[in-house]
C-alpha cells in the first residue's frame, strides 16, 4: 500500500470572476477578483492480496480578496476498489466520487471550480456491486451480479437518485468448436423523491460465431418492457446483430446494434495503441441516467483522459493508475493539467443519450506531447410529463452538446514544460411549444510554464483567455499560478 499527501497552493487573477456580461441596459458588469487556493491532498493505492483499489481526495479552501461571500471549502474524491470475497468465486467492487459540476449544459462553462460558481453544483455519488462468478463445462462462465448506485447533488432541480439493478449472464462462446451462445437478464430500477419508480426489464440470447481467430459475429434476440411512458410496463421485442474483430495485438473493434422500444439503439467501440500513439472512441444510442453518466470517465484532466484511453491495455485500474502516473511525470504534465469539459449530467429520470466519445495521445517528436478529447452528446427526454427530467428539459425537448479540446507539452530542459490547449463548446437547447430554441457558444484557450523547483515540489504559471457567446455571453482573463508540495 502507498499512501501520498501534498499541498497545492494557487493563486488566480481574474477580471471577470462571475463570468458575466453581455450588452444592453440593465446588463450585469463583470468584477475582478484574486482568489487564493490551500489544497492540501492525498492519493493512496493499494495492490496486494485479494483487495486493491486507489483513492483520490482533496479539500480546496478559496478565499476571494474582494468578493469575500465567495468564501468556500470543499471536499473532492475520486476512488475505486475490489475485494475477491472468496477465491474465484465472490466479488465485491466499490466506487465513490465527489465533485463540483456544471449544474445546467445551457448556462456558463467555467474553465475550473474558481470561476463561474454560480452555474456548479457539489455532486456526490456512490456505488457498490457484489457478485459471483463461476464456470460451468470447459469454457462458459456464469454471474449473478447486484448493482447499487445513488447520487446526490446541491442543485436545487436534481432530486437525490438511487438506481438498483440485478443482472445475470451464462456465457460459452465456444460451446460448439467455433460457435458459442450466451444467455442474459437485468432487471433495472430508478428510484428518486416524488417520483414513480422506473423499471426497465430486458432479457437476450445471443449465438455467436468465430469465423476467423480474429473475427466473431453475433445474432440477438430477446424482450424487454418499462414503464417510462405510463404506470402500465409496455412489452417490446429486441432484435439484433453485432461483432467483434481483433486486427491486430495492438487495436480491436466492437459492434452491436438493436431494434429496441425507442427504435435502433447501438453500442460502437474501437481502440489502438501502439508505440506513441494511443486512440480510442466510442459511439452509442441507449437509455441512461444521472447515476450511470456519473459512473463514467469525465474527460476533465490528462489524468482522466488517459485513464480512459489505456484502459484496454492495462485491464487493473490499479496498475492503469501506475502507468498513467509515470507516463505524464515523464512528459512533464501535471495530473491534473485540464484537457476537455465535464461531460456529467444532471437530470431527473432516465433519458435518451446519443454519444460520441472519443480520445488520443501523441508523443511523435522528441519531448513532446499531444493530446485530444472531443465529444457529442445529443439528450432527449423518455419519460411521460408526470415524472419530467426537469433542468434544462423543463425549456427544450433535446439538448445537443459538443466539444473538442487540444492540449500540446513540450519538455523544454529535463524539469521545465511549456503546454498549450485549446478547448471548443458547442451547446444547442430545441425549444419547447412555448419557448425557443437557442445556442451557446465557448472558446477557451490557454498557455504557460511548469518547472520542478525540488525533487518534490513543483510550480506552474498559466495565462487563459475565454469567452463565451449566445444566450449567455462573457469574456474573461486569468492569471493562474500554482506550487505543488509532495510531502
Amino acid at each position: 500500500m502507498t499512501f501520498s499527501p501534498s499541498l497545492r497552493l494557487t493563486e488566480t487573477i481574474t477580471d471577470n470572476v462571475s463570468l458575466i456580461g453581455g450588452t444592453g441596459s440593465g446588463t450585469a458588469t463583470s468584477k475582478s477578483d484574486y482568489v487564493t487556493g490551500i489544497i492540501p491532498s492525498m492519493e493512496l493505492s493499494s495492490r496486494g492480496g485479494r483487495a486493491q483499489g486507489n483513492l483520490r481526495a482533496s479539500v480546496a479552501n478559496l478565499f476571494y480578496a474582494n468578493n469575500s461571500n465567495l468564501n468556500t471549502s470543499y471536499l473532492t474524491f475520486n476512488g475505486m476498489g475490489s475485494v475477491e470475497a472468496i477465491e474465484k468465486f465472490a466479488y465485491v467492487d466499490v466506487r465513490g466520487a465527489e465533485s463540483r459540476e456544471v449544474a445546467s449544459a445551457l448556462g456558463v462553462r467555467p474553465a475550473d471550480q474558481v470561476t463561474g460558481r454560480a452555474n456548479q453544483a457539489s455532486v456526490r455519488s456512490f456505488g457498490i456491486s457484489p457478485y459471483l462468478r463461476s464456470r460451468f463445462h470447459n469454457s462458459g462462465v456464469a454471474e449473478l451480479r447486484y448493482d447499487l448506485n445513488s447520487s446526490s447533488a446541491t442543485s436545487g432541480s436534481f432530486q437525490n437518485m438511487q438506481q438498483q439493478m440485478w443482472s445475470g449472464s451464462l456465457v460459452d462462446e465456444a460451446a460448439f468448436g467455433q460457435s458459442g451462445w450466451s444467455l442474459a437478464f437485468s432487471d433495472n430500477q430508478v428510484s428518486q423523491t416524488g417520483r414513480r419508480d422506473l423499471h426497465l426489464q430486458s432479457a437476450r440470447l445471443t449465438l455467436m460465431s468465430r469465423v476467423t481467430p480474429q473475427l466473431q459475429l453475433r445474432v440477438i434476440g430477446g424482450g424487454e418492457g418499462n414503464n417510462y411512458n405510463s404506470s402500465n410496463t409496455q412489452q417490446s421485442t429486441i432484435v439484433g446483430a453485432g461483432f467483434d474483430w481483433k486486427p491486430s495485438a495492438f487495436g480491436r473493434v466492437s459492434a452491436t446494434w438493436e431494434d429496441r422500444f425507442f427504435g435502433p439503439g447501438y453500442q460502437m467501440s474501437g481502440d489502438y495503441s501502439t508505440g506513441p500513439f494511443v486512440f480510442n472512441a466510442k459511439f452509442s444510442k441507449d437509455v441512461t441516467s444521472t447515476s450511470q453518466a456519473l459512473s463514467a470517465t469525465s474527460l476533465t484532466t490528462a489524468y482522466d483522459l488517459l485513464m480512459g484511453l489505456l484502459a484496454s491495455r492495462y485491464p487493473d485500474p490499479v496498475a492503469r493508475d501506475q502507468a498513467v502516473r509515470t507516463y505524464l511525470t515523464n512528459q512533464g504534465v501535471s495530473t491534473d493539467q485540464q484537457i476537455g469539459i465535464s461531460q456529467s449530467v444532471l437530470n431527473n429520470g432516465v433519458f435518451l443519450d446519443r454519444r460520441l466519445q472519443f480520445g488520443a495521445s501523441y508523443v511523435g517528436l522528441r519531448r513532446t506531447t499531444f493530446m485530444f478529447s472531443g465529444y457529442r452528446s445529443e439528450r432527449s427526454s423518455l419519460v411521460s410529463q408526470t415524472a419530467a427530467l426537469g433542468s434544462e428539459f423543463s425549456s427544450a425537448t433535446r439538448v445537443t452538446d459538443t466539444s473538442g479540446s487540444l492540449m500540446m507539452s513540450h519538455r523544454l530542459t529535463p524539469i521545465t514544460s511549456v503546454n498549450a490547449d485549446m478547448t471548443l463548446i458547442r451547446t444547442q437547447a430545441d425549444g419547447t411549444a412555448t419557448t425557443t430554441s437557442f445556442t451557446n457558444k465557448t472558446r477557451r484557450v490557454s498557455t504557460g510554464m511548469s518547472t520542478s523547483f525540488t525533487r518534490r515540489s513543483s510550480g506552474s504559471l498559466t495565462y487563459r483567455h475565454s469567452r463565451a457567446s449566445g444566450t449567455t455571453e462573457y469574456t474573461e482573463n486569468a492569471l493562474l499560478g500554482s506550487v505543488i508540495i509532495l510531502f
